[in-house]
């Protein structure tokens, strides 16, 4: 089954609120994943389906050379101007397909997917092509969100939704094991690294606190790097969108306060090229 972000399309669409809120939650995540493999300072190191550079800016000063790919152009640009600002000469942008990477074999010493390769329409192919481009013994790192129920950000997110919008019917549950086509479990994404040929496979639990927001702060930072939400507000038009708005923020405004300190859990899958 195709994920809905599969395509190119709503990743340009969103490509600017995107960027301005990776530091709410992307941004520790790239942190957490540096934190579990060892990069030689000589290293050249891939970032698949980079976004913005939100991994690959942070890893930039520890190693020589970092080259981030993403399929989408708007975020490749994205990246360029944040390294510009940022002064940051040793990243090299380009717009490439992760499911068929356009390196030679063995020419990476780590390879980073941080909540990107979740999405691909073939995964095993992206994890194979992760594989394929590194070097023996070199690390793959890919990030991916945890279910539903572990995050009580996204699930008061998903009450605000079906407040702002009640005729649809709301979404199911959230259930045991998750979705079955999703990488949304430790079990998944450590099977789906292992039948890529990767050893010595381990997974993380990151839980990010979100917040303390106010509910308009809360839905704005929410939604506005939202993809599916930004391409959902592009269909509907300002007038319709405005007016889910203010029916999400009020439910926000009652829930919160009746709501738990607010997270989301991301998953981090590390294995090792044999």
């Amino acid at each position: 089954m195709t994920h809905p972000l599969s395509t190119v399309a709503p990743w340009d669409l969103v490509t600017s609120g995107y960027a301005e809120e990776v530091d709410l939650v992307m941004v520790p995540v790239a942190r957490r994943a540096l934190t579990l493999v060892d990069i030689p300072r000589a290293a050249r190191v891939l970032d698949v389906a980079a976004g913005p550079g939100t991994l690959a800016l942070e890893v930039a000063s520890r190693v020589s050379e970092v080259i981030a790919v993403d399929f989408a152009p708007k975020m490749i640009a994205t990246l360029e101007t944040n390294a510009a600002t940022r002064h940051i000469g040793n990243v090299v942008a380009q717009v490439a397909d992760g499911q068929a990477l356009p390196f030679d074999d063995a020419s990476f010493d780590a390879a980073f997917s941080m909540f990107g390769l979740m999405f691909f329409p073939d995964r095993a192919r992206g994890f194979s092509e992760l594989h394929r481009v590194l070097r023996p013994k070199a690390p793959a790192v890919v990030s991916t969100w945890a279910p539903l129920e572990r995050s009580s950000a996204m699930r008061l997110l998903f009450g605000a939704l079906a407040a702002a919008d009640p005729s649809p019917p709301p979404p199911p549950p959230p259930r045991a094991g998750g979705d079955p086509f999703a990488l949304d479990s430790e079990e998944k994404l450590r099977r789906e690294l292992t039948d890529a040929g990767f050893v010595n496979v381990s997974v993380h639990e990151h839980e990010q606190p979100i917040g303390p927001l106010e509910a308009d702060e809360l839905w704005e930072r929410l939604t506005r790097g939202n993809a599916m939400l930004v391409s959902l507000r592009a269909r509907l038009g300002e007038d319709a969108w405005s007016a889910r708005a203010e029916r999400a923020k009020e439910f926000l405004r009652r829930a919160l306060p009746e709501a738990p300190s607010l997270s989301t859990t991301a998953l981090v899958g590390v294995g090792f090229r044999r």
